[in-house]
């Protein structure tokens, strides 16, 4: 990875570069290409890298991609740039062969005795691999993990391979960090849609195991395209219950796997927690939370599923959002989620989050009322007020969601006679 971070790509300019690459303007795939790449890896997304970012618009653009995989395009760049399957053969055995070892790098010396140097040189060449100090590594993470899942993939039975790897004492089993990307990876390989079957199954078998960087993982492998009905079900039921009697927040991962499986039958389960009023204060508004959560998700992936004749689940929200609660979790998850109903009328209904003494709900409610009416003379009111309060930060990104000549003067008026609605 040396000379990874040498021509840096923002996530705004990778999403603008996809978009011209792709046919049609409407379609969000770039975002939600350069969303897979982020949530893989945090701090050092590949399309950071302008080569990597171009590979993609090439795969997206000749193979006329509608539906994205970091598996399917990784195979694409082994195609393109290896090219030779011998050579990616020996590849995979050494990326895996590290993987087992826990390390990231290998010396020269150790490295030619499973690849030929001029082999090495010419990966080098590639951006696959990297050499410094004498020590090869893999140009970035990814790759790497790309590569030790197409070793698992080509073993007869990769579930028999994959419990050894990760066997403990006895029956228990445990999945070292360093296994969760390739994880990811390889349940996305089109040979072995079983896979993803006996990994829920797995799971279900090991809680113990089920940690928010593994969710995040497989997360982005696509499982609801490949389960069956009963098996995500059974999932849903196992993952929503494991977070509800540990009494602790979803990660993002459990949100987007949740919300993909749910159907009306788990939406029924999910009401039944908002409506709950029993247990401690703590237990009801982590429960809530969740709850929330994933119906934010929801609305943004299946809005249909919420569909109500007497606009049930908008209302409750509202309601969620106006909680007197002093956590703040619940009033921000839904004020999240009523963002996606783009109601202007709704500021006028929110006045007790406004008024809200945690200052992370004012934020997400300066947030709601830019994203639903930035040039509403209410919003640029609040947003002015926000600066006497210390959300100068959202104040700011507020003002410049403005665009209408009514908003600007709305804007110097207010700004003009430091009027606030808040006290």
């Amino acid at each position: 990875m040396s000379s990874f971070n040498n021509n840096e790509v923002s996530s705004q300019d990778q999403a603008i570069y996809l978009r011209g690459r792709l046919p049609g303007e409407n379609s969000n795939l770039p975002e939600e290409i350069v969303r897979q790449f982020w949530r893989a890896s945090l701090f050092h997304s590949l399309l950071s890298d302008r080569y990597f970012l171009s590979l993609v618009g090439d795969y997206v653009s000749s193979r006329n991609i509608v539906k994205f995989s970091r598996a399917g395009f990784f195979i694409y760049l082994d195609e393109q740039l290896v090219g030779n399957k011998a050579v990616s053969t020996v590849l995979s055995r050494f990326a895996f062969a590290m993987e087992l070892m826990q390390v990231v790098s290998l010396s020269l010396s150790e490295t030619e005795r499973f690849l030929d140097h001029g082999d090495i040189e010419h990966l080098i060449e590639l951006r696959i691999l990297s050499l410094e100090s004498e020590l090869v590594t893999f140009y970035h993470p990814s790759v790497h993990s790309f590569y030790s899942a197409l070793y698992i993939a080509e073993v007869a039975s990769p579930p028999t391979l994959l419990e050894t790897i990760f066997a403990r004492n006895g029956k228990k089993i445990a999945i070292a960090p360093n296994w969760y990307e390739v994880l990811g990876l390889l349940l996305q390989f089109p040979q072995h849609v079983g896979l993803c079957g006996w990994f829920a199954r797995l799971l279900r078998r090991n809680p113990s195991v089920v940690v928010e960087d593994l969710l995040n993982s497989i997360a982005l492998a696509g499982l609801e395209d490949i389960l069956d009905e009963n098996e995500k079900h059974k999932f849903f039921i196992f993952l929503y219950k494991l977070y509800k009697d540990k009494q602790i927040w979803l990660p993002d991962g459990a949100e987007h796997i949740l919300s993909r499986f749910a159907t009306s039958n788990e939406i029924s389960v999910l009401n039944k927690d908002l409506l709950k009023g029993s247990g401690t204060e703590t237990e009801r508004i982590v429960e809530m939370g969740n709850a929330v959560g994933i119906l934010d998700e929801i609305l943004s992936v299946n809005p249909s599923l919420l569909d109500t004749p007497d606009d049930y689940w908008h209302e409750l929200l509202i309601q969620f959002a106006n909680d007197s609660s002093d956590n703040g979790v619940l009033q921000r998850r839904s004020l999240r989620a009523l963002r996606k109903f783009n109601r202007s009328k709704d500021i006028d209904r929110l006045t007790p989050a406004s008024k809200h003494p945690d200052k992370l709900v004012h934020e997400a409610f300066l947030i709601f009322c830019y994203e639903v009416a930035p040039n509403s003379k209410k919003t640029i009111q609040y947003l002015a007020d926000g600066l006497l309060m210390g959300c100068e930060i959202y104040a700011r990104y507020g003002f410049y969601e403005i665009t209408t000549e009514t908003g600007l003067r709305n804007f110097f008026s207010i700004l003009g006679s430091k009027r606030c609605l808040c006290s």
